[in-house]
């Protein structure tokens, strides 16, 4: 936990105070030291390290740069290899590794938000909007939705089935219909 707090400060201290030379000394000294843990340097994914990893992916996205991005590649690398069926990853936190993905700039993590649609849809329901962590979950779910499901009905190639959703299947398109979630609720009608 100790990681990603130290990747959170940074953030803001890079967003309050950018330009300044004291701040950019403090983080480029902060960056320094991550890179010397095991989770940037070697990608490692046991334990505590895949939470760490994710927060670093954060902080990478945030800081920007071919460097920060090569490493970003490697650690989608990572994930893609610890995926599960049902739309999860092996020892990641999920709602904590959506968010990550989410915030990736363009298109870069558009394969993994992909992998996570099914299981985006199965928990979708179960999020219970008073709760404040809850209505947090549900709005990363609803964006991950939000962005791979429009992206899916653009491509969605003629000659289908109306309410088939590419790489989901008609089961998971009606479950998503159904559902009184989002603004898709009128695909494939």
């Amino acid at each position: 936990m100790r990681n990603v707090l130290s990747h959170r400060a940074v953030r803001v201290l890079k967003r309050l105070a950018d330009g300044d030379p004291r701040i950019d000394h403090a983080v480029e000294h902060a960056l320094d030291a991550f890179r010397d843990d095991c989770y940037a340097k070697d990608h490692c994914a046991i334990g505590e390290c895949a939470h760490s990893a994710i927060s670093y992916m954060r902080l990478s996205a945030h800081l920007g740069g071919d460097g920060h991005r090569e490493w970003i590649e490697r650690e989608l690398a990572v994930l893609q290899a610890r995926r599960l069926k049902p739309g999860r990853w092996k020892g990641f936190p999920f709602y904590y590794t959506l968010l990550a993905l989410l915030e990736l700039p363009g298109e870069i993590a558009n394969g993994e938000l992909r992998h996570a649609v099914p299981a985006c849809l199965r928990v979708r329901s179960r999020v219970d909007p008073p709760e404040s962590i809850a209505t947090r979950r549900g709005d990363v779910v609803g964006r991950v939705l939000d962005r791979m499901l429009d992206a899916a009905a653009v491509r969605q190639p003629t000659g289908r089935r109306p309410g088939t959703i590419p790489h989901l299947g008609s089961r998971a398109a009606a479950i998503h219909n159904r559902s009184a979630f989002g603004r898709h609720s009128a695909i494939g009608r």
